[in-house]
């Protein structure tokens, strides 16, 4: 069973309230009933083990067993993307979250041959409700922040511990990370098919990201999004 998760609010004491789309989920796709076990996490990544005591025509009460604490804060790494055709997206979203991803921001770059104008805010609300559903399968305590789609030379100039930018002629990644203190944070910017322009490299590295490569022949962008974004997180730390 997935984590479902619950607004902090809906606790009261030692009983809980799910309502909403999570009750319809749960009484039409997961047929729960009386006596069932679930797993509910709030937003501050507390985790609650709950038994279902009724179902009421719009809301499954639960009775709280027992607590388990937020973590403390984790290695957080943010995916930068760059856009894909079709449905790639949606698979670097959902695989993203999977491998531990805090943030995923969809990125334009001089080589992307998507129409990122058409239908900008029916993408957004899909790609936020695919890491929702990621988080719940994977059992993630907080569900990833998925940003709006911004320009590649806006996005260079945010601020984090490590920055890097994968790029198949720079640093070796795994000897770069392995003599460094691993962060607290760390970003990734992953390009298109076509990779990254020759102005968006020099720009990168102005702002002060790190040319680094991953020791793969070439990848397809999904592929590349998902595999690197999983060695960053395996190298500086669990999400």
């Amino acid at each position: 069973m997935p984590n479902y998760f619950i607004d902090s609010s809906c606790v009261k004491g030692r009983n809980c309230s799910i309502k909403g789309n999570d009750f319809y989920h749960l009484t039409r796709s997961r047929r729960v009933s009386k006596g069932d076990a679930l797993t509910l996490v709030d937003e501050n990544g507390r985790r609650f083990s709950a038994l279902v005591v009724d179902i009421a025509p719009e809301c499954i009460v639960c009775s709280i067993e027992s607590i388990d604490p937020a973590e403390g804060e984790p290695f957080q790494l943010c995916l930068y993307a760059a856009l894909l055709k079709g449905k790639k997206f949606d698979l670097v979203v959902r695989k993203a979250v999977e491998t531990g991803i805090h943030r995923v921001v969809p990125v334009i770059t001089e080589r992307c041959v998507v129409d990122y104008n058409e239908k900008v805010g029916a993408k957004n609300t899909r790609w936020r409700r695919i890491a929702e559903e990621a988080a719940k399968q994977s059992l993630r305590r907080q569900v990833p922040d998925m940003e709006d789609i911004r320009d590649f030379n806006d996005a260079i100039g945010d601020n984090w511990d490590e920055r890097i930018i994968a790029h198949a002629g720079g640093s070796d990644f795994r000897m770069y990370a392995r003599g460094v203190t691993p962060p607290r944070n760390a970003a990734v910017i992953i390009g298109p098919e076509g990779g990254f322009s020759e102005s968006e490299l020099k720009a990168a590295e102005k702002a002060g990201w790190r040319l680094l490569a991953f020791g793969f022949p070439q990848m397809r962008a999904e592929t590349a999004a998902i595999v690197i974004s999983a060695l960053i997180t395996y190298e500086w730390g669990a999400g």
